[in-house]
Formats: C-alpha cells, sequence, structure tokens
C-alpha cells in the first residue's frame, strides 16, 4: 500500500486541513446563533415580567375608577404606589371648534420590578379621572 499521494493524481477529497477549518467555521457559527438566542430567550423574560406588572397596575387603575371620586387618595403599598393629583380643570376642544371645562384628577399607579442583575425598574399608568364619572 501506497499512502503517498502522486502529484499528478486523479484522486478526489478534501485535505485535513480543509476538514478542520470547515469544522472551525461551523463551530464559530453555531456559537453565534447560541449566544443570539440565549440573549434573545432573556429579553422575553424581562419582557414578560414587564406585561405582568402593567397588567396588575391595569388591574389598580381599574379599582380606582370604581371608587366615589371623593375617596381617591394616595395609596403607598407592597404592590405599588398610587398618586392623586390635586383636582384640576382641563380644557378639552370638539372638532367644530366648541370647548368643554373638565374637572377631575390626575391618578398614576406605579408598580416597581426586578430586571437581571437586580436592577429595578417601575411600570406607570396615568389616567384622568373626571369629577362625577
Amino acid at each position: 500500500m501506497v499512502f503517498i499521494k502522486n502529484i499528478g493524481s486523479k484522486e478526489k477529497g478534501f485535505t485535513l486541513i480543509e476538514v478542520v477549518l470547515s469544522i472551525l467555521i461551523l463551530g464559530l457559527v453555531v456559537a453565534a446563533f447560541t449566544q443570539l438566542f440565549g440573549s434573545g430567550y432573556v429579553n422575553v423574560t424581562i419582557n414578560n415580567r414587564k406585561v405582568d406588572h402593567l397588567y396588575q397596575a391595569q388591574e389598580i387603575m381599574e379599582e380606582q375608577f370604581a371608587k366615589n371620586y371623593n375617596q381617591l387618595t394616595d395609596i403607598s403599598s407592597t404592590e405599588g404606589d398610587v398618586t392623586v393629583s390635586e383636582e384640576q380643570t382641563k380644557t378639552i376642544t370638539i372638532a367644530n371648534g366648541d370647548t368643554i371645562d373638565v374637572t377631575g384628577k390626575t391618578v398614576t399607579v406605579s408598580i416597581p420590578y426586578t430586571v437581571k442583575n437586580s436592577q429595578q425598574r417601575t411600570v406607570s399608568v396615568t389616567s384622568f379621572i373626571p369629577e362625577g364619572g
């Protein structure tokens, strides 16, 4: 048996260097996609937390809408904070140019949540609640 390749030979195949380089390139591509999917998963998890807390803030806001207008007050709890502004008047302009003055309070619900590395973020929902509404 002869293991030396003849220079003028018409044998086809890959050399060891070509095989090693192709495995190396394939490994780099796989590593890049692994990192991409890993960071995508982290972002999905963070956004899921944000959406959950936003839903919770909307529920608390609905509770504020259900209250009597005169019972709207600031609340601070472990779930979050409700901030009620002083009574204010807002002017609304209708399409035909007429204006309406509406008296009410601005209510803000803020709920903190934690993302990776113990970073604190806050999600807030703000609404204007008219008097008698």
